[in-house]
C-alpha cells in the first residue's frame, strides 16, 4: 500500500524533485496514521489568520492520512462520506476545479466531512443498559434489576425474582433507593405476581430476543463496566453458551464524556436507580454527545 502526497505539504520537501512521493505503510502503521489525523486536525485551527490558502495547509495531508487508514483498515467509506471527501479533494487539489480555497471555506467543508464520518459510524442500532445490583455479589443472586432501551425507544425491563432478598433488603442504599421503585405488595415485600418480576430464565430467553432484530446493534453504559459484567453473569460469563445476539462490549458514556471535555449533560429529573428509567438517560446523554459530534 502506497501513500501520496502533492509537493509541498511537508517541511522536508525539496523543489525539483518528482512532482509526487511515496511512502509504503502497512496494516500495523494504521494506529499511527489515526494519531497523525488527529495531530493535525488539532493544529489546524492554530494557524495564523493570515494563512488563508490551504493548499500547502494542514487539511490536505489529514484527509490523505485519513483515507490510507481507511485503506489499509479495507473499511471502504460509504457513500456520504466518500461525497465529502471528494469534494474537499476537489477544492483543495484539482486546479479544473478553482484549486485551493479560503480557511473558512476548508473548514467548513471538513467539518461537513466529519460528521459524515460520525454519522455513518454509529451502528444502525443503539442499545442502552442499566443495572441495580449488590456490588459485592457478583452471582445472579446480587442482579436486582436490568433496564434496556434503543435510539427508538424500544425499552426492557425486569426485576429478578431470584435475587437475595435478604441481603437486598439489608442494604441501606438498596432499602433508600433501589427497594421502593420495584413492585410491591401492601406489606412492602416484593409483588412476585407483577409481570416485571421474572424468574432467570424468562429473563435470559427475553433479553437474547431483545437483541437479536439482525441489526449492527451497539451498546451503551454509563460507568458500564459493571453493567456488563451482570449482564454476561446471566450465562455465567461463558461466552460459547451466551447467545451470540447478545453484546460481548460496550462503549462506555462516561469514557465519551471525558473525551468530549466533559460538555453539560441533560439533567434526570427523577428515577435514578430505576434501571429502566436510568438506561433512558444514557440515551438522553448519548444523544446530546452526537448532537455535539462527539457520540
Amino acid at each position: 500500500m502506497t501513500f501520496l502526497h502533492a509537493p509541498g505539504i511537508f517541511r522536508n520537501h525539496v523543489p525539483g524533485r518528482t512532482p509526487m512521493d511515496s511512502v509504503d505503510f502497512t496494516p500495523k502503521d494504521i494506529p499511527a496514521l489515526r494519531r497523525a489525523v488527529q495531530f493535525l486536525r488539532r493544529m489546524e485551527p492554530r494557524m495564523p489568520a493570515a494563512h488563508k490558502k490551504t493548499h500547502e495547509g494542514v487539511l490536505m495531508p489529514a484527509l490523505w492520512l485519513d483515507d490510507q487508514a481507511d485503506k489499509l483498515s479495507e473499511q471502504a467509506p460509504a457513500p456520504a462520506v466518500k461525497e465529502a471527501r471528494r469534494r474537499i479533494f476537489n477544492q483543495l487539489v484539482a486546479p479544473a476545479a478553482g484549486g485551493p480555497v479560503f480557511h473558512d471555506e476548508a473548514k467548513a467543508m471538513l467539518d461537513a466531512y466529519e460528521a459524515a464520518a460520525r454519522a455513518v459510524h454509529l451502528p444502525a442500532r443503539r442499545t442502552y443498559l442499566d443495572c441495580e445490583f449488590l456490588p459485592w455479589m457478583t452471582s445472579t443472586a446480587g442482579l436486582v434489576s436490568i433496564g434496556l432501551t434503543d435510539h427508538e425507544g424500544h425499552d426492557y425491563y425486569a426485576v429478578n425474582a431470584d435475587m437475595d432478598h435478604a441481603e437486598v433488603q439489608a442494604n441501606a442504599f438498596q432499602r433508600e433507593h433501589v427497594w421502593p421503585q420495584l413492585p410491591r405488595t401492601a406489606t412492602l415485600a416484593l409483588d412476585r405476581d407483577h409481570p416485571d418480576v421474572k424468574p432467570l430464565e424468562q429473563i435470559r430467553a427475553e433479553l437474547t430476543a431483545y437483541f437479536d432484530t439482525g441489526a449492527e446493534t451497539g451498546l451503551y453504559a454509563y460507568y458500564g463496566a459493571s453493567d456488563l459484567m451482570r449482564l454476561h453473569s446471566l450465562w455465567r460469563h461463558d461466552w460459547l453458551v451466551m447467545p451470540t445476539a447478545i453484546p460481548r462490549w460496550l462503549d462506555d458514556l462516561k469514557a465519551l464524556l471525558v473525551r468530549a471535555g466533559n460538555p453539560p449533560m441533560p439533567h434526570q429529573e427523577s428515577g435514578e436507580h430505576h434501571a429502566l428509567k436510568d438506561a433512558r438517560h444514557n440515551r438522553a446523554m448519548h444523544e446530546a454527545l452526537i448532537t455535539l459530534g462527539r457520540g
